[in-house]
């Protein structure tokens, strides 16, 4: 769980946002007027939008439920931690229902991030061939 976060994030941070500003950097000090400096600031915010997949719903969607599964087994961990007698057979079925349903709702974001050709974050949760198969 903690590496399709830290994968996404990473992309996030360092593929986009560190390479786009980059290019925004050297434009910026290249321009010659502010008419230059505005369109090349406009540009950043486009493709740091599209590469991050801010505005793809469908996506959004795919990393909300994977995410929201992180926080139903952060929530069963702390209930673990906190609570004295928590049944061992419920902890089991639920763990189980959560290992289950991650497993489910990564592979929906996998198939979903293989469809719109994402290959930075693609590259980086697939990088064993483990949802690709192959």
């Amino acid at each position: 769980m903690t590496f399709a976060v830290g994968s996404d994030f990473s992309l996030s941070q360092t593929d986009v946002i560190a390479s786009e500003y980059n290019e925004l950097f050297e434009g910026v000090r290249e321009a010659r007027d502010l008419q230059v400096v505005m369109r090349l600031h406009r540009n950043f915010i486009a493709s740091i939008v599209k590469l991050t997949m801010v505005e793809n719903t469908v996506t959004q969607d795919g990393l909300e439920r994977v995410l929201q599964i992180i926080y139903r087994f952060v929530a069963l961990c702390w209930a673990v931690t906190s609570a004295e007698n928590v049944p061992r057979d419920l902890l089991y079925d639920e763990l189980t229902y959560v290992q289950a349903d991650y497993a489910t709702q990564i592979s929906f974001l996998f198939q979903i991030i293989r469809w719109i050709e994402n290959r930075g974050l693609l590259t980086r949760l697939d990088f064993n061939n483990h949802f690709s198969g192959e």
